[in-house]
C-alpha cells in the first residue's frame, strides 16, 4: 500500500467516525513519535543483544561451566545456567546483584529437575518442590524468609498423596494427616511447635482403630481401641506411662494393641557383611567421576516390602553429580530379595536409609 492510499484511508476513517480531525492529528506528533519510538526500540534491541559470559571454575571439587546472559541495559539482572564439565546440567535460575531470585531448578544425573526452589534476595521464599528420580513430585512446601510456613505435602512415587499438614517457622503446627497409596486416611495428628498435643487418631481399612491423647509430645490422658466401629478397649496414660487399662487383655491382645511388640527387621541374606560385599562387587564407579577424581556419598532411601524386595527407591541427598547418584540408585535395583520384616508375626514393609560411599583408591 502506498503512502497516498494510506492517507486516503485515514481521511475516510475520520469522516465515517464524524471526527473532524486533521491529517496532522493522525500522522502528526503522536503517530510519528510512536513510530520513531518503535523504530528506535527495534534498533536498540538489535544492538543490545544478550551479553554471554562463559566461565569455568572449581567448587567443592566440582569443575563447573557457568553461562551467564544479561542485557547491556540491565546488567544487574542475569540468567545463569551451570553445567558439569562433561556437559550435564547442574542448576539454572536468575540473579539480581549476585543474589538468587525467582525460581531455581537443580538437576539430577538423569537430566531431570530434582529440586525447584523460589528465592527472594538470595533467601528461599516461596514454593519449594522436590522430585523423585523418575520426575514425579516428591514434596512441596511454602517457605518464608528461609523457613517453612503454611502447607507441606509429601507424595508417593506413584503420585498419590502421602501426608499433608501445616508448618510454622519450620515446625509442625496444626493438623497432619497421613494416607496410604490408595488414598485411605491412616492417621491424623495435632502438633504445636513440632510436639504432639491433643488426640491422635489411627485408622485401619478406612475405619477408626485407635485414639490416643498427647500432651507435650507424650502419651497423656485416655486412649481408646475400636474394632468394626465398636469400642473394645480403653485406658489412660500419664506422661507416656500406662496408668490403667479398663479391660483385661490376654497375651495376643497385648501384642495386637502394641503393649508387647513382636517384631523383626528385614535382613539381607547373609547379614550386613554379605550386604557390604554385594555393594562392593556390584557398585559401578562412573568413568567420568574417575577421570575427574570425584568422590562423594549418596544417601539412598528404599522400602523392603512384604515379599522382601526393594521398592520406592529414591535419593535423599542433594545431587552429587558425575553419575554417582545414578550409580548408587542402580546398585539398589540389583539387590536380591531380603528376608522381610515382621511385626507380630505378619510381614510388613520397612523403610531403610543407607549411605553409598564412593572413594577412589
Amino acid at each position: 500500500m502506498t503512502m497516498k492510499n494510506l492517507i486516503y484511508l485515514i481521511l475516510l476513517f475520520a469522516v465515517l467516525t464524524d471526527k473532524a480531525q486533521t491529517i496532522k492529528t493522525y500522522l502528526g506528533s503522536d503517530f510519528m513519535e510512536s513510530s520513531k519510538r518503535d523504530a528506535r526500540y527495534i534498533q536498540e534491541e538489535s544492538e543490545l543483544n544478550d551479553t554471554i559470559i562463559k566461565t569455568v571454575r572449581t567448587i567443592k571439587g566440582k569443575k563447573l561451566t557457568s553461562i551467564e546472559k544479561y542485557h547491556k541495559s540491565t546488567p544487574d539482572h542475569k540468567y545463569r545456567k551451570e553445567y558439569y564439565d562433561y556437559g550435564a546440567p547442574l542448576k539454572e535460575g536468575h540473579l539480581y546483584i549476585r543474589n538468587k531470585t525467582g525460581i531455581w531448578n537443580y538437576y539430577s544425573d538423569w537430566g531431570l529437575v530434582v529440586i525447584s526452589k523460589t528465592y527472594v534476595d538470595g533467601i528461599e521464599d516461596g514454593l519449594s518442590k522436590r522430585y523423585y528420580v523418575d520426575g514425579n513430585i516428591k514434596s512441596e512446601k511454602m517457605l518464608r524468609n528461609g523457613k517453612g510456613y503454611g502447607l507441606h505435602k509429601e507424595y508417593y512415587q506413584s503420585g498419590g498423596l502421602r501426608s499433608e499438614g501445616t508448618m510454622f517457622n519450620s515446625l509442625k503446627d496444626g493438623v497432619f494427616r497421613e494416607y496410604n497409596e490408595k488414598g485411605d486416611l491412616l492417621s491424623r495428628s495435632f502438633y504445636v511447635s513440632d510436639k504432639r498435643e491433643g488426640n491422635d487418631s489411627v485408622y485401619r481399612d478406612g475405619k477408626l482403630y485407635n485414639v490416643t491423647g498427647y500432651k507435650n509430645n507424650q502419651k497423656h490422658g485416655p486412649f481408646y481401641f475400636f474394632k468394626n466401629g465398636e469400642l473394645i478397649h480403653t485406658g489412660s496414660y500419664i506422661e507416656d506411662a500406662l496408668s490403667k487399662s479398663e479391660v483385661t487383655l490376654d497375651s495376643a491382645q497385648m501384642v495386637e494393641f502394641g503393649y508387647i511388640l513382636d517384631e523383626s527387621m528385614p535382613e539381607f541374606i547373609g547379614g550386613e557383611r554379605a550386604l557390604g560385599k554385594f555393594l562392593m562387587n556390584f557398585l559401578e564407579y562412573p568413568e567420568i567421576a574417575k577421570e575427574e577424581g570425584k568422590e562423594g556419598t549418596v544417601f539412598i532411601k528404599f522400602t523392603i516390602d512384604k515379599t522382601g524386595n526393594a521398592k520406592d527407591i529414591d535419593i535423599l541427598s542433594d545431587p552429587v553429580g558425575y553419575g554417582l547418584d545414578k550409580a548408587a540408585y542402580e546398585v539398589i535395583t540389583k539387590m536380591p530379595a531380603w528376608i522381610p520384616g515382621k511385626q507380630n508375626g505378619v510381614p510388613v514393609p520397612v523403610f531403610f536409609n543407607i549411605p553409598i560411599k564412593f572413594r577412589l583408591m
